[in-house]
């Protein structure tokens, strides 16, 4: 299937029934093709997220070495831009 930006927008519907069909999906910008669109082959399961534990991800525990607290952590991440709401 072809389709351009503007058709992303109004026919996203036509698109996803296309993606569905495990059709590509060519996307153009000013004529000339931009992207290819395809369908996932294997569909990703809620569930195995549910799985992974969160001290199995390798920033667990990344900055124990550190003394600061976790609030002034984020207020030094944040900086002024939160403090100005």
């Amino acid at each position: 299937m072809k389709a351009s930006i503007v058709d992303l927008r109004t026919n996203m519907r036509d698109i996803t029934k296309a993606l569905s069909r495990s059709e590509n999906v060519v996307i153009y910008s000013h004529g000339k093709p931009l992207a290819v669109m395809s369908a996932v082959k294997k569909p990703i399961s809620v569930h195995a997220v549910d799985k992974i534990s969160v001290t199995k991800h390798p920033f667990f525990g990344s900055n124990l070495a550190s003394d600061m607290s976790v609030d002034a952590a984020m207020s030094q991440l944040r900086g002024g831009r939160f403090d100005a709401l």
